[in-house]
């Protein structure tokens, strides 16, 4: 394990990061890699970003670094509001079919890449080195299961803010950086199956609000 992973990991016990994908875009990143959204763009693939979302990350770069959407964009934790989003807004068989990669901590060793204290896109999120987000997070709320503020709206979008703090790995994140994957169902884990996937596959409905 590397210095910076080794100084997480001693922060907060966890060996993972996430990111949200579809299952029929396994075969793409088993064969090269988990992209950025830019790089993707040249590959067949079915995109679960929210339209609106995306137009505001589009037009938002990281300070002395590249445009956002040139980074593959990792979240702490799986189960976060954009989750929760992503199961209000898209069919629900379409959404059963997400799959949540384990990506290890080892990619905050991989030089270029930045750590977020929220949601890169909000305009009040500050962009770190990894050494220095390691040391600001909030992991109390980023770790919590719930957001819900509902005698305080401004804590609460606050709090939804925190909670999807990001990762972001310039250009490409290598396979063999992905440990496991997380899905809701075993009829999706035996579909990744045959797909190729060889890691560990998890199912844990919970973590998509089912």
């Amino acid at each position: 394990m590397g210095f910076l992973a080794e100084q997480f990991y001693g922060k907060t016990q966890k060996r993972c990061f996430a990111n949200i994908t579809h299952i029929s875009n396994m075969p793409s990143i088993v064969k090269y890699g988990l992209l950025s959204y830019d790089r993707s763009r040249n590959i067949n693939h079915v995109s679960v970003a929210l339209e609106g979302v995306q137009k505001r990350r589009e037009q938002k770069s990281v300070p002395n670094g590249l445009p956002l959407h040139n980074y593959a964009s990792l979240y702490f934790d799986p189960r976060n509001p954009m989750m929760y989003r992503l199961r209000c807004h898209m069919d629900p068989e379409q959404f059963r079919q997400l799959v949540v990669l384990a990506i290890s901590i080892e990619v905050l060793d991989i030089d270029g890449v930045v750590v977020t204290d929220g949601n890169a896109a909000s305009s009040v999120t500050r962009f770190y080195s990894p050494e220095e987000g390691i040391a600001s997070l909030n992991y109390q709320l980023i770790y919590a299961k719930w957001w819900n503020d509902p005698d305080n709206p401004y804590a609460e979008e606050e709090k939804k803010r925190v909670k999807c703090a990001e990762v972001l790995v310039p250009h490409c994140i290598q396979q063999s950086k992905i440990d496991s994957a997380v899905v809701s169902s075993e009829e999706i884990k035996e579909i990744l199956i045959t797909q190729g996937f060889l890691n560990k596959i998890h199912v844990e409905p919970d973590v998509f609000f089912l």
